[in-house]
């Protein structure tokens, strides 16, 4: 069996000289037709440009060739370590090949991972790995809820009238808006009763860091709340890991959740917003600033649990309604610890999980990292690349998103939202 991947990239301004320069170069590195293409690019292109670069890929490839895709934070690659540009890979592989999208991620996620278990359940494997690698919408904070005048008013009104209202705008947002919190936890939760023969590796799409709006890739159509999958069936050896890049503290919060436990109400019995100020000594002002101003200092503290050694189920602190925090991600759990992050704790764990999906350098390796590490190692980041030349031999590619998740036969899907998931495949 033959499996190549052919990476191309370009940090070119203009969207069709990036694409043009990005698709030759992965082409050129391929000895057979390509059977798929993923594609990566930055926000920056907007809408319009995203049109200029999937039309040009399709000028280089059969437009029967499917493409799957989206906007990450950034990437990396044996050219460098780039947050603005494009990055293809197009693959070949002897083994058959799908592609899937479905919408409505935000809206009813539940029915968009079981329309999606049921087709990934019908593509019949005949090799010994049937490999998925899926791209989801992630968080897109709610523009609804963002308005100082009316988080003034919010912090006026009765804390349980507020309650209501804010479940109400919040239902109106996921449902009509399609802004909120990323629902990935529901989706693979109902998906994941169709694919217990699948292993599954992804990630959750994102901008420029300023969590307001995401693109996915089908094709030459471009989406938004949606979930974008390849399916493959390899006779190649794949190995999986997926490591948290968190650190417990002492400090332990007793919280009260609503809207469909997306937000934290109250910490220790006290409004959510305030406790959680003093408990980091935090000025009052972080109650008017946007999500990304606060994720300068709350993204080195995201609460969560400890599920095994190397996993924390842990959410980094969104935007501030009224006396609520509203979550990135969904709260399992009531009893929750502090948690850090830094520049030590990224390299130990991303150097921990490259060497256990390593078997021989001429493995090629996809890696999934977590956003944070760009603003937490800032110059150091180019040591994550010096670890992927050491182990991969410029046979890799990572992408930097804002959720990582992994899945192993008969296991359930794990995201971590601070952390790294990585798969190798053999090449022989």
């Amino acid at each position: 069996m033959v499996f190549e991947v052919g990476i191309g990239t370009s940090q070119d301004w203009d969207p069709k000289k990036a694409a043009e320069n990005a698709i030759k170069e992965a082409l050129e590195k391929l000895n057979n037709t390509p059977k798929f293409v993923l594609l990566f690019t930055s926000i920056h292109y907007r809408k319009k440009g995203l049109k200029k670069i999937l039309s040009t890929i399709y000028e280089h490839v059969e437009k029967d060739v499917p493409l799957i895709g989206g906007t990450v934070a950034g990437f990396i690659s044996p050219k460098g370590v780039q947050v603005i540009g494009v990055g293809i890979l197009a693959v070949y592989s002897d083994g058959k090949v799908s592609a899937f999208v479905e919408n409505g991620t935000k809206s009813n996620p539940k029915k968009v991972g079981k329309k999606l278990g049921k087709k990934i359940a019908g593509f019949y494997s005949q090799q010994k790995n049937k490999l998925a690698l899926c791209l989801i919408s992630g968080p897109c904070e709610p523009t609804i809820m963002m308005n100082a005048t009316l988080n003034r008013i919010f912090q006026k009104i009765p804390t349980k009238v507020f309650w209501k209202i804010r479940d109400f705008l919040f239902e109106i947002s996921l449902k009509f808006l399609g802004y909120g919190t990323a629902r990935e936890q529901d989706l693979f939760e109902e998906m994941d009763k169709f694919t217990k023969d699948t292993l599954i590796v992804g990630g959750s799409t994102i901008d420029d860091v300023k969590v307001l709006k995401n693109f996915q890739f089908y094709g030459k159509n471009i989406r938004e709340n949606s979930i974008v999958s390849i399916v493959c069936d390899l006779a190649e050896r794949v190995s999986l890991a997926q490591k948290s890049q968190l650190s417990e503290t002492d400090q332990s919060l007793k919280v009260r959740v609503g809207a469909k436990r997306f937000c934290i109400d109250l910490i220790n019995g006290k409004p959510a917003v305030q406790e959680y100020l003093n408990s980091f000594g935090l000025i009052g002002d972080y109650r008017t600033r946007h999500v990304k101003e606060n994720l300068k200092t709350t993204l080195y503290y995201p609460l969560g649990r400890r599920v095994e050694k190397d996993l924390v189920d842990a959410f980094a602190i969104g935007l501030f309604t009224g006396n609520s925090i509203m979550s990135e991600r969904k709260i399992s759990e009531t009893d929750l610890k502090v948690f850090y992050t830094s520049s030590k704790q990224i390299l130990e764990s991303f150097d921990s999980c490259i060497q256990e999906i390593k078997k021989t350098p001429r493995d090629f390796a996809f890696v999934c990292q977590g956003f944070h590490a760009i603003g937490i190692l800032g110059r150091k980041i180019n040591l994550l690349k010096k670890q992927l030349d050491e182990q991969f031999d410029n046979n890799y590619f990572l992408i930097f998103d804002i959720g990582e998740y992994k899945k192993e036969l008969n296991k359930k899907t794990f995201l971590t939202n601070y952390g790294v998931s990585a798969i190798s495949i053999s090449r022989r």
